[in-house]
């Protein structure tokens, strides 16, 4: 995929993806196809690649016909994906927040409702509460609705900009040598 200037937005549901939002991504790739004034690339998971591309034809798509959009079972590059991702559609996952933050990325999230305590759906709530991210729960969750959320945010440079700079306000990126002065000391060494 070859960028120019347009928004790049970033889809992954986790390494072995999420048959609802997969089941949603046809429908929202479709309405992208409308405009094509959006890079999409879009992590499949390894397990649905073979249905979900038959879905996204079946909802109309060429992917021949629409090279700004890139559905891959996997990024295996998501370092540098992410670092030019304008947008990211994604779980909530404690990795994942953390991700975001220090990179200072905007997102919508959508917390799985199959981890224990709903802790996805509280880490995405205390991100959102920050102004960094729009969370739409699994139960609500639309390619209808994923689209007009993202195009909301991305037609709204100072939006995306305010929700930038809210989601790495929250960053730890010294995480790491916090938590190694905590165990030293604890360690008395």
């Amino acid at each position: 995929m070859k960028l120019d200037d347009r928004p790049l937005v970033v889809s992954v549901w986790g390494s072995l993806g999420a048959e609802h939002l997969n089941h949603c991504m046809p429908d929202f790739l479709r309405r992208v196809t409308e405009h094509d004034d959006w890079y999409v690339l879009h992590a499949i998971g390894s397990w649905g690649y073979t249905w979900v591309r038959d879905e996204i034809k079946a909802a109309g798509v060429d992917l021949a016909k629409h090279p700004n959009i890139d559905v891959r079972d996997y990024i295996y590059d998501m370092p540098t994906v992410m670092a030019a991702a304008d947008l990211v559609l994604c779980r909530g996952g404690a990795a994942t927040a953390a991700e975001l933050a220090v990179m200072g990325k905007p997102a919508i999230i959508v917390p799985s409702p199959n981890v224990a305590e709903n802790h996805q759906e509280k880490n995405a709530r205390a991100l959102e509460a920050k102004g960094g991210v729009e969370v739409i729960l699994d139960r609500d969750v639309t390619g209808a609705l994923l689209y007009e959320r993202a195009r909301a945010i991305l037609s709204d440079p100072v939006r995306l900009q305010k929700m930038s700079d809210a989601i790495r306000s929250v960053a730890q990126p010294d995480a790491l040598d916090r938590i190694y002065r905590c165990v030293r000391d604890a360690a008395g060494v």
